[in-house]
């Protein structure tokens, strides 16, 4: 038997600004995720309430309903979820992206490093400050958002740090969709670790949404992919695998050249 744990991705319409609602509607995706298998379902950026960063309401601590509603989700279905939500700070809140274990417990907390200016994301959230990694089922798990794709160094300092699959949640809209499939390519294989894009679906006031929730190996193939309509994908996320590739082929930066 192949050992490794079974990571999903879910891709889905958000009911904006209801969470009650959104959380409704994810029960049948965490039960397919669940019945195939699942040890780790992620959920596309501000999953809870959708991507709406002039929205000011349900703004709440790690103590809210909105986190507390991910983690009876996780005890209900059996699962290990990660999902988002906007973070009560002093300022601006945060885009936060949380990690809730299978027993409820909060396993990681990660708060977006690189806004988007260029649509005043800025002018909503506070930056986020820190990398965020942690370990389930015997694989260690780093979280970014967005954004935070388009920079790479991000990614490598994550590898630096041992992590083995990446959780990239999203709300990438329909008219950059070609850069944010080459971008989850590129940092998979240029740091030999997993990552999986989770994007937003549907037409929002912002803009349209398209899917293309994605998980690729540290070879930079495509494992599993999804289109615009709501679903779950699926693949097997292996340590051996990551083990492997970096063994057959070391390109891990060892120099030091001058200009």
């Amino acid at each position: 038997m192949t050992s490794g744990l079974l990571l999903s991705a879910v891709t889905m319409r958000s009911c904006l600004d209801d969470p009650a609602a959104t959380f409704a509607k994810s029960r049948p995706f965490l039960a397919r995720a669940a019945s195939q298998g699942a040890g780790l379902v992620c959920f596309s950026e501000q999953h809870a309430t959708g991507w709406d960063p002039r929205s000011s309401a349900w703004i709440e601590s790690v103590d809210g309903s909105i986190v507390s509603g991910y983690r009876v989700l996780a005890e209900e279905y059996g699962v290990a979820i990660v999902g988002s939500f906007r973070e009560r700070t002093e300022g601006l809140p945060l885009n936060t992206a949380v990690a809730i274990g299978p027993d409820g417990e909060l396993l990681a907390t990660y708060a977006k490093t690189h806004l988007f200016t260029l649509a005043g994301e800025d002018e909503a959230f506070s930056v986020g400050d820190s990398l965020t990694t942690f370990e389930y089922r015997g694989i260690k798990f780093g979280l970014a958002i967005c954004f935070d794709l388009r920079f790479s160094y991000v990614f490598s300092k994550y590898r630096d740090h041992g992590v083995e699959c990446m959780l990239v949640p999203a709300a990438w809209p329909c008219s950059r969709i070609g850069y944010w499939s080459l971008f989850l390519r590129s940092r998979a294989l240029d740091n030999q670790f997993y990552v999986c894009g989770v994007n937003a679906t549907g037409t929002t006031t912002l803009g349209n949404y398209c899917g293309r929730s994605m998980i690729v190996d540290p070879l930079g193939e495509v494992l599993a992919e999804s289109g615009a309509e709501e679903g779950v994908i699926k693949a097997l996320v292996e340590k051996r695998l990551v083990s492997e590739v970096r063994m057959g082929m070391p390109v891990e930066a060892s120099f030091n050249f001058a200009l």
